[in-house]
């Protein structure tokens, strides 16, 4: 409906759910950009935030043994009530489409939710006035659980929320994205809420991509990520050691390869859109060819332990257009 966003609730009934006392409302990618005045005689006290999605987002899933992902690939609007017919006295800001883009992957494993997600400007904008901001924001709820801040800097924020471990991380970016803590609405929402923001002006090709880990704080196995040059990856190491998963996604519109060298006496599968994939053959790199809003997942079999920073290191981006 209007005002509404692009999302998706995963759940296995067979895994254990997060605990009650502890939540992340959502998170959300907008851009808050003032188009209309707030208050005064025949105005509406209210400015058009660029939080709707167009019509026709583009929407994948992929899925592996135990890994289950989505993503949504969109353009930013203004609110739809924006178009409608106006009553005498009435200052409605033009109806269009926003210069910005999102793109989001979300995946879940184990007990952990796992997001990489992208926001790009196409285009100058934004009034130097501070009001207009573009931000990724984390809503927490419910209200009265203890929040532990445990690290927080310009491009990393960890925390305990009740019974959650939160990590977030900047991989990339470019305009000046930060991390900070914010006050945000009433509860049922919690007081203060990280958000990764920076203020306008915004120049073409102004960008930010961000890692999320939400999981139960006793939860079990690792997840390491690594920023690519238009992508993302997240390894997924079992707790034994001797498997992982390693989750690349595209943060682009366009096509991308990636590639990994596999680790030597390691057998690898590939997934992509839920079907296994042709063997790696000898001696080649894993090769996985991506579209804008797709993602895949290399399976790792290993009789040795695993090193998921040693294993990161193998990952790198091939051809794109």
């Amino acid at each position: 409906m209007n005002d509404s966003l692009a999302g998706a609730y995963l759940s296995d009934v067979s895994e254990p759910t997060f605990p009650l006392g502890a939540a992340v409302d959502g998170v959300y990618f907008e851009v808050c950009q003032g188009k209309q005045p707030a208050g005064g005689p025949g105005t509406h006290p209210w400015k058009s935030e660029y939080r709707c999605v167009e019509w026709t987002p583009t929407v994948q899933y992929g899925t592996a043994p135990g890994f289950a992902s989505v993503s949504c690939l969109t353009r930013l609007c203004a609110p739809y009530w924006g178009d409608m017919p106006a009553q005498p006295g009435d200052e409605h800001p033009a109806p269009g489409i926003s210069d910005w883009v999102s793109l989001q992957h979300w995946a879940v494993w184990r007990d952990h939710l796992i997001g990489l997600g992208m926001l790009r400007c196409d285009a100058d904008g934004g009034a130097a006035d501070g009001k207009d901001t573009a931000r990724v924001i984390w809503r927490l709820a419910p209200v009265g659980r203890k929040m532990q801040m445990q690290e927080q800097t310009e491009s990393t924020c960890r925390f305990q929320y009740g019974g959650l471990q939160v990590n977030l991380e900047r991989l990339d970016q470019r305009g000046g994205f930060a991390f900070s803590t914010q006050e945000i609405g009433q509860p049922p929402q919690a007081a203060l809420t990280p958000v990764l923001s920076r203020a306008a002006p915004w120049s073409r090709r102004d960008f930010v991509h961000v890692a999320t880990l939400i999981n139960p704080a006793e939860a079990q196995g690792s997840v390491t990520f690594k920023a690519l040059a238009n992508g993302a990856a997240a390894v997924l190491l079992e707790p034994e050691g001797r498997k992982a998963l390693v989750w690349v996604v595209n943060l682009e519109r366009h096509f991308q390869q990636l590639l990994m060298d596999v680790p030597k006496g390691a057998t690898v599968t590939t997934f992509k859109n839920g079907i296994e994939m042709p063997g790696v053959p000898p001696g080649e790199p894993a090769n996985l060819g991506l579209l804008g809003s797709e993602s895949g997942v290399w399976l790792i079999d290993s009789q040795e332990l695993i090193d998921p920073k040693a294993l990161v290191e193998r990952l790198r981006t091939g051809k794109g257009r």
